[in-house]
């Protein structure tokens, strides 16, 4: 049915419907936006579009719900709007956002029942943007996503974003609660996401809170763990592109290797501020081109008796300053790579380099505070 004016909950502006499960100008989302031309006509700058969305449950089941340019789709808050559905794909999930579109407010969750389980996509929006929602990505066979954003380069702000399963095995194989893929410099893509909280966990094989390729993100304040299978890590970045990240923290937690970071192939990550921390290796540096800049952050992994807080191989680089290095097992071990350590506290076991690595320390310390000039403890 059409907008129901004075008769609808509230009044009925030009531009804007709402969605309730009894008295709306519409009872569930899907209807709604299929529906958008009635209530809107065509959406532009100058014609913005608003779906309202009341308190409730809203299945759609295996639609999803296209939010057009220049739409918002608003909840009630995200403990009150909840949208479910069950859609299978890797291109798809139950909210795909366009350019100049927003949603907030809200929780949606897909219960997957296919392959692939995303919650939220992304897909080619130069812009666009995600406030204040819960994405909860489950019931994949083989990949559960929370947030997934592709060519893209949107806002994420006050965001939940989670993968997988509370039961370890029933994740799928892999969770990413938040997905990142780029299209290098010729694509170029930077989202932004601050204040989010991304949790992966439940997958039989890996788990990363945070999974980057070829993208030049920005993030403040994250938060991103990967919990339990054979792999995790709190946030990996692999196949160019660069990634800062300003406070926060990275944990990884695994039953075979648990990273709080990885960085491979062409990728560089700039941290500051931001506290790592691991089951087995903290952080790991890996190839040609693969470099890490950590400033005034924690790298920890001493929690097992394998600990290592930095871990560089095939020709990588790390340049550490104003930081803590903390492994049980070693604070660096160094693989034909290169590692530059200045006024840092380095834990003993100190660095171990292999196979040709050069390590340079400047004005380090262990944790007895004992003063290393120029050479490592």
């Amino acid at each position: 049915m059409g907008p129901a004016g004075a008769d609808g909950i509230g009044i009925s502006f030009a531009g804007v419907a709402f969605v309730a499960t009894s008295g709306g100008d519409y009872s569930d989302p899907y209807s709604a936006i299929s529906d958008y031309s009635t209530w809107c006509g065509s959406p532009t700058e100058v014609n913005r579009c608003l779906l309202k969305i009341y308190p409730g449950v809203y299945d759609i089941g295996e639609n999803f719900l296209g939010v057009y340019p220049n739409m918002v789709l608003e909840g009630s808050g995200r403990d009150s709007t909840t949208i479910i559905g069950q859609i299978d794909g890797e291109f798809s999930g139950v909210i795909a956002v366009s350019d100049n579109s927003e949603v907030r407010d809200l929780t949606v969750i897909n219960e997957g029942g296919g392959d692939i389980s995303t919650a939220v996509i992304f897909k080619n929006a130069s812009n666009g943007q995600l406030t204040r929602v819960v994405a909860r990505g489950l019931g994949g066979g083989t990949t559960n996503i929370g947030v997934h954003i592709r060519g893209s380069s949107p806002k994420i702000i006050d965001v939940v974003a989670e993968a997988g399963s509370l039961i370890a095995g029933e994740g799928g194989v892999e969770s990413n609660a938040l997905r990142i893929v780029g299209g290098g410099t010729i694509n170029y893509t930077a989202p932004s996401l601050r204040n989010v909280e991304a949790l992966a966990r439940g997958g039989s094989d890996q788990n990363t809170g945070i999974r980057i390729y070829n993208s030049y993100p920005e993030l403040f304040d994250v938060s991103a763990i990967g919990f339990g299978g054979d792999y995790a890590a709190g946030l990996e970045h692999t196949v160019g592109g660069t990634l800062v990240m300003h406070g926060g923290k990275l944990d990884g937690f695994a039953d075979i290797l648990g990273s709080g970071i990885i960085v491979r192939d062409q990728s560089t990550v700039i941290l500051e501020g931001v506290a790592v921390t691991a089951s087995s290796t903290a952080l790991i540096a890996s190839g040609v081109l693969a470099r890490a800049f950590i400033r005034r952050s924690s790298i920890n992994a001493s929690n097992t008796n394998a600990g290592i807080a930095a871990f560089l191989e095939f020709g990588s680089l790390l340049n550490v300053e104003h930081s803590t290095l903390v492994g049980l097992t070693n604070a660096l071990v160094n693989n034909n790579s290169v590692a530059n350590i200045a006024l840092s506290k380095i834990f003993s076991p100190g660095v171990r380099n292999e196979q040709s690595g050069v390590t340079t320390c400047a004005g380090v310390y262990d944790q007895d505070y004992a003063f290393y000039a120029d050479t490592c403890p």
